[in-house]
């Protein structure tokens, strides 16, 4: 009887070493805890309720140009003793890795400054290219700019000079889409010399697309033929939609299933992100 009592006495003590040996063990390697920071501007926590977004639709923040933006990002430790963590921050504002060493129980902050600028705004939507021309026949009276002669119609001693102005429409007029170009101070006997060229820009700017025009001219004289040429590159630019993405991994493998992390091969534990747009 009593050898069983001590048989059993022992099974329990041997139970509860093991119990205890198995609850440390589990507790010697928790999950760290990766969060935004209450104190950042960005991500605003409400912003959804600012913008009357419903809770289906995940909050854009709109940033602006040149201007200067705190994000703070915190992590907190549960394990027993100090573990190496390394952080990677992801964005089109700001690519950063670093590594932070928590004592147990311990919470760092990581504070990054954004300040968005023009070139951060913008990607290459689409381009086009395209090229036009344009003849008008001309004859020994063509002319390229605008012409005014006047009509005498009274002309007496004493009394005021009366004259009929008479306005000529130049051949711009006849080439509407080339118009303005054909106004210049030249004639048509230089351009038989030596072409006329012109190269402009023109934008159009909205606060989340941009279109860039580039337009190459040439015009000159051929026999009896004006002839224009134009070639324009078209390039629309739009501000997108971007994630800003804080990744936690930690370097030693841990004793359960894992998610390996496929930029660094090593194991993954959490992920934070916002989105943002620039305007």
């Amino acid at each position: 009887m009593d050898n069983k009592i001590k048989i059993f006495t022992g099974l329990t003590v041997l139970v509860l070493v093991c119990s205890a040996f198995i609850l440390m063990f589990k507790d010697e390697k928790g999950d760290a805890v990766l969060y935004f920071n209450a104190e950042s501007d960005l991500p605003d926590p409400l912003l959804g309720l600012k913008e009357g977004l419903d809770l289906n639709t995940t909050p854009v923040h709109k940033l602006i140009i040149n201007e200067t933006y705190s994000i703070i990002f915190s992590i907190y430790s549960p394990d027993r003793k100090p573990f190496t963590y390394k952080y990677l921050v992801r964005s089109t504002l700001i690519n950063k890795t670093g590594e932070i060493t928590l004592n147990p129980k311990e919470i760092k902050n990581i504070r990054l400054e954004v300040t968005p600028r023009e070139q951060d705004k913008w990607i290459l939507n689409s381009t086009y290219v395209g090229e036009s021309e344009n003849v008008f026949d001309i004859t020994e009276n063509s002319w390229l700019a605008e012409k005014r002669d006047f009509d005498v119609l009274v002309r007496k001693e004493g009394l005021p000079t009366i004259l009929e102005e008479n306005y000529h429409l130049p051949i711009s007029s006849s080439l509407t889409h080339f118009g303005e170009i054909y106004h210049m101070n030249i004639t048509l006997d230089e351009l038989r010399e030596k072409p006329f060229q012109k190269e402009f820009t023109s934008e159009v700017e909205n606060v989340f697309d941009k279109t860039v025009s580039e337009n190459k001219i040439q015009l000159g004289v051929e026999g009896n033929k004006l002839r224009v040429k134009v070639s324009t590159t078209t390039r629309q630019y739009i501000s997108e939609t971007n994630d800003f993405t804080v990744k936690l991994i930690q370097y030693a493998p841990a004793k359960k299933k894992v998610t390996v992390d496929t930029e660094t091969d090593i194991e993954s534990i959490q992920q934070i992100s916002f989105l943002y747009k620039i305007k």
